[in-house]
């Protein structure tokens, strides 16, 4: 029964640890899995 607790309470955990990673990958700004990412461009323009 202990052995049992001890095993939902780690996937628990490990499902918040990976839940937490992948918020924070979607809100990143300046990362990208695949593909070339441009993230700031220098210029003397007016946007």
């Amino acid at each position: 029964m202990k052995k049992l607790i001890v095993t939902i309470i780690a996937c628990f955990v490990i499902v918040v640890v990976l839940l937490y990673g992948t918020w924070e990958l979607v809100n990143a700004r300046s990362f990208q899995l695949f593909g070339d990412l441009v993230d700031k461009v220098e210029t003397d323009q007016k946007l």
